[in-house]
């Protein structure tokens, strides 16, 4: 049985990893509309009716908003990680066997 102490700290653990899922979430929406906005900006640029300066401004917000795309998925995957370390899945989830050789 698990301790009181335990379980809330995978809880807790629980509902971070559910947040940065979330956030992961917001992040990919975030790099897709930045990439339109970029696209359309391009076609405005096509037509002579914007700036090499809105585009490269553009283009800076979609990496910034890849990087943080990249960042919220990195902590969410070290969340899980920490999740499955504190309920001790871990080494089963990631199919990690460990054999004791018998001494002779």
């Amino acid at each position: 049985m698990r301790s009181p102490r335990l379980a809330a700290l995978s809880t807790a653990i629980l509902a971070d990893a559910c947040a940065l899922a979330g956030a992961a979430r917001g992040a990919s929406k975030s790099r897709t509309l930045t990439n339109q906005s970029l696209e359309i900006e391009n076609r405005k640029y096509l037509n002579g009716n914007s700036s090499n300066g809105a585009i490269a401004k553009l283009q800076n917000d979609l990496a910034t908003a890849e990087l943080a795309g990249l960042g919220a998925l990195r902590h969410h995957a070290q969340a899980q990680t920490t999740l499955l370390l504190a309920t001790g899945q871990l080494l089963d989830k990631r199919h990690v066997k460990i054999e004791v050789a018998e001494e002779r």
